[in-house]
């Protein structure tokens, strides 16, 4: 029996959002701004660059996924970024990615992830759909596969790496908060809803899974910048956390005030999460 992923199922069941309160707007509270994320491209573009122009200190700029991609990339390869959004797993590494194809079911999304590729002159393609249902009906493959911030959507985390799995030929590179993303925003659902949210799962709990499907993984853990959440001062990041808390326009400004009088949370623990195909197929 498969226990570690029947518990991750049951956690994830419990971040499900009650129809009462999705009734309250007329919006998806599951939307995601394209240049929210582009912003975190920008950054990544940045280390990566810094760290190919000092080969001495090649990795002294990069995060663990960046550092794990790039050294499986090697000379140079192709990508594959699974759950694209703008391209921030997979853009930054420019120009040891030769060819990047991106994945993703928002057709927003892969229009901000095209926009991004050819602005920095890179052969890409793009296929919208969810994973693994699009692996199994396309030759998608590559030398390195790439995931950020995807495993927690993930239901069947079993299948969807080992789906991961069959489309990369050196290594597969994912990345992902050390807790759920979303129970940094718990006591507001408690506050607007008096609705009790889970902690769990973790990336803890994502290892004990892709483990128990035998899969050889490697974990380091770092801190990044906090993927921004409603910043007051920021009006499309408090956009975003207003249709996430499934709050109508008019509170907007409650939200704001809210907000304000909560902690600042700039960095956040992530862990990268990868593993070598030919050893785990070993």
């Amino acid at each position: 029996m498969a226990r570690a992923l029947e518990q991750w199922k049951s956690w994830l069941a419990q971040w499900a959002i009650p129809e009462e309160i999705l009734a309250q707007v007329d919006e998806s509270p599951w939307r995601f701004s394209p240049s929210l994320f582009t912003r975190r491209l920008e950054q990544a573009e940045s280390a990566v660059a810094l760290s190919l122009a000092d080969p001495n200190g090649r990795c002294s700029a990069l995060t663990p996924s960046q550092a794990r991609a790039l050294e499986a990339l090697g000379d140079g390869g192709t990508l594959l970024d699974v759950g694209a959004g703008s391209g921030a797993a997979s853009l930054a590494l420019v120009p040891l990615a030769t060819h990047v194809t991106a994945v993703d079911e928002s057709a927003e999304m892969l229009e901000a992830f095209s926009e991004n590729a050819r602005a920095r002159s890179i052969a890409f393609k793009t296929v919208l759909g969810t994973w693994p249902e699009c692996a199994s009906s396309l030759d998608l493959v590559a030398d390195v596969v790439v995931c950020h911030n995807v495993f927690y959507n993930v239901s069947d985390l079993a299948s969807f790496a080992k789906a991961l799995t069959g489309a990369a030929r050196r290594r597969v590179v994912a990345e992902i908060t050390d807790l759920h993303p979303q129970a940094r925003v718990n006591d507001l659902w408690m506050h607007f809803h008096s609705l009790p949210r889970p902690e769990h799962p973790s990336a803890t709990d994502a290892v004990a899974v892709l483990k128990e499907a035998g899969i050889a993984i490697h974990e380091e853990h770092f801190i990044r910048e906090a993927t921004v959440i409603g910043s007051p001062d920021d009006p499309e990041a408090l956009e975003f956390l207003r249709r996430r808390l499934c709050l109508p326009p008019n509170r907007i400004e409650e939200l704001a005030a809210w907000v304000r009088q909560r902690e600042t949370v700039t960095q956040e623990h992530a862990v990268t999460i990868f593993w070598d195909i030919q050893e785990t197929l070993a």
